[in-house]
């Protein structure tokens, strides 16, 4: 995540103050894997601690304040599913 941060923090500013949003790096940030570092890992994601999260939304937030807001929905939903899922 260290490494995607240096690349997002690379026109972030300018993205900000034109109001354009991150597409392309949506899709670095996709190809990442990101999306499923907090998927418990006996359902083929990372299955990384909620305080290990929060470190790489930090990270990318540094770099890029809406790509670190952009996932918040997506893992509070991911937390739910943890949470309340059944194994079905």
């Amino acid at each position: 995540s260290g490494e995607l941060a240096s690349q997002f923090k690379t026109g972030s500013a300018q993205r900000d103050s034109e109001r354009r949003l991150p597409h392309a790096e949506l899709d670095i940030y996709s190809q990442s894997g990101l999306w499923g570092i907090s998927v418990p890992k006996a359902f083929g994601g990372a299955g990384v601690s909620n305080v290990t999260l929060a470190k790489v939304i930090q990270l990318i937030s540094e770099a890029d304040g809406s790509l670190g807001q952009i996932p918040q929905n997506h893992f509070y939903a991911l937390e739910v599913l943890r949470v309340n899922g059944s194994p079905q």
